[in-house]
């Protein structure tokens, strides 16, 4: 049988226009979310937000970020990758 957690390990936030980058961010570390998958609907960017403790940063765009949660998915440049292969 498989583990139950009680919380999420990953979130996926898609942003409502005009919504600000990491607005919900807090919510998420509260809740104890590992990681959050942010989409900018409007731009198509993406950016992953790593839990490592309450203080972390996202990581700047030009940087990339990969999952712990999910083996082989990276961003990069605002761009999901998995297993190597770009989804814009």
């Amino acid at each position: 049988m498989g583990t139950i957690l009680a919380t999420a390990a990953m979130a996926v936030e898609l942003l409502s226009p005009g919504e600000a980058p990491g607005a919900t961010l807090a919510f998420y570390r509260t809740h104890g979310v590992e990681e959050v998958l942010e989409v900018d609907v409007a731009t198509l960017q993406a950016r992953l937000l790593l839990r490592p403790d309450t203080t972390a940063e996202p990581a700047a765009p030009s940087e990339a970020s990969a999952s712990q949660v999910l083996p082989g998915l990276v961003i990069l440049d605002g761009t999901v990758e998995i297993d190597g292969e770009r989804y814009r």
